[in-house]
């Protein structure tokens, strides 16, 4: 096939096209932020779609046809190999030349690591947890007679409120019990660290301790809320009080990444709020409605952070208050908690 001259011509245009296609989305997202609208990405397709063939026509199909010799070839290997190594070299060095951009932008961006500085906490499950049995998470839970004890239960969308719930909630003791992999729900599916830590809280934990308040906070599905009932009743017999958390409203792209380009393009923060996904926003009303059935109280996340359809997404210092698309950094998390404790008053006697 590879002999027949249209497939030899597609098969060079392509490669052309691909060599070319990369260097072009990025310069353009640089400029206009990561999101693209439909008719941009026509027309970065059709911009990919002339450099390809300008590439193959004005580059790569002339240089075939000379002969250059092999000293030469080598020469030339040689200088590209050298300039490439300084060029990486100088990149590396000045961190991407970081110092082009002003310090807000910097700091903004500096949060999309946000993850890897947070320390590994032994009372949330993850993939890379040495932990492969849920009876070695029974030192996490705590009970303090003299306190109120809140139990926060979920996956890494429970996990994210915990520090700012222990710092908000000083008169109380909280415990968490969370993994990654499935909701804190009787039928949901996921991996056994996550489905044999939540048997273990309803066959252990919560009948042989006296909590005063069960909080469930997880990534929540559409299919949740009809699971919401029969995990509330069941929780009931054990705790005074059961608050289902509700969903964060989450981003197409990292929301540092979003910040960083809405302040290079002077936009007022206005890419941000056009990123936010509206699903999670009409997931909202769902699960309340299915809360509200079960006599649970529910907390919404949207109310507190949203205003006739923008939700805020840094803090009032300009730190972002989520590090991903829709995990909560330390900043956020509190500012989260302060507004459930003043809405449904945990840190009450």
């Amino acid at each position: 096939i590879l002999s027949l001259k249209p497939a030899q011509f597609f098969f060079f245009f392509f490669y052309s096209l691909y060599l070319w296609h990369w260097p072009i989305i990025v310069l353009y997202t640089y400029k206009t932020g990561p999101e693209l609208l439909k008719f941009e990405k026509l027309w970065v397709f059709i911009a990919c779609i002339l450099a390809g063939t300008a590439g193959y026509c004005l580059i790569e199909k002339p240089c075939m046809k000379k002969n250059i010799s092999k000293p030469s070839f080598g020469a030339m290997m040689a200088a590209l190999t050298i300039a490439g190594v300084l060029a990486g070299s100088a990149f590396i060095l000045t961190k991407g030349f970081e110092t082009r951009f002003d310090p807000a932008v910097r700091k903004a961006a500096s949060y999309l690591d946000y993850k890897k500085s947070k320390p590994e906490n032994p009372c949330f499950l993850e993939e890379k947890t040495k932990i492969t049995d849920s009876a070695m998470m029974d030192s996490c839970v705590k009970i303090d007679p003299g306190k109120k004890n809140i139990l926060l239960l979920g996956d890494s969308h429970a996990d994210h409120l915990y520090g700012a719930m222990a710092e908000t909630l000083k008169n109380a003791q909280v415990t968490e019990l969370a993994s990654s992999g499935c909701r804190p729900l009787i039928g949901a599916s996921g991996p056994q660290r996550c489905t044999g830590l939540f048997q273990r809280v309803m066959e252990k934990y919560l009948p042989e301790n006296k909590f005063d308040v069960v909080i469930l906070s997880g990534r929540w599905h559409e299919e949740d809320a009809a699971l919401i009932a029969k995990t509330v009743a069941e929780i009931s017999e054990h705790a005074k009080r059961v608050i289902v958390s509700g969903p964060i409203v989450t981003y197409t792209s990292a929301v540092p990444k979003l910040i960083a380009f809405s302040m290079i393009k002077g936009d007022e923060g206005k890419s941000v709020i056009a990123a936010q996904n509206k699903t999670s926003m009409a997931m909202d009303k769902k699960l309340r409605e299915a809360a509200a059935q079960t006599g649970a109280e529910y907390f919404s996340v949207q109310d507190a952070l949203c205003y006739d359809g923008a939700c805020q997404y840094e803090t009032p210092d300009h730190t972002p208050m989520i590090f991903d698309t829709g995990h909560l950094t330390h900043q956020g998390a509190i500012i989260v908690m302060r507004a459930m404790d003043k809405e449904l008053g945990l840190s009450a006697p």
